[in-house]
């Protein structure tokens, strides 16, 4: 073997499922040994969780917010509701008139006759 000189490089040897792991822990993606029903209860849980807590979290101002903003829904639900009646009304008093001058100029040619 050969006399130690002072400049040896020290060479870490990394496994590789421990630098994939790493890699994937820093992508965001974290590699599990749970099963994936146990992943879905948790994930189930850490959603109820958050649920319950914005329902806690929620103050007078958030009530009344929410509620101006469900009025604001209906009003512009009603108003595409009347604005479609009255496309519908006109076009049904669209028909009426040309029926009317169908018919007069029928009845006219019938009495030049």
């Amino acid at each position: 073997f050969a006399q130690p000189t002072g400049r040896e490089v020290k060479v870490h040897i990394i496994p590789y499922y421990s630098y994939n792991s790493h890699y994937y822990n820093c992508k965001g993606v974290a590699l599990s040994h749970r099963s994936e029903l146990q992943q879905v209860l948790e994930r189930r849980k850490r959603v109820q969780s958050d649920q319950e807590e914005e329902q806690q979290s929620k103050t007078p101002l958030d009530d009344v917010l929410l509620r101006r903003q469900q009025k604001q829904h209906e009003r512009e639900k009603k108003d595409e509701e009347k604005e479609q009646e009255e496309a519908h009304l006109m076009e049904f008093v669209r028909v009426r008139q040309n029926l009317r001058k169908i018919h007069s100029v029928i009845q006219n040619k019938s009495g030049n006759v």
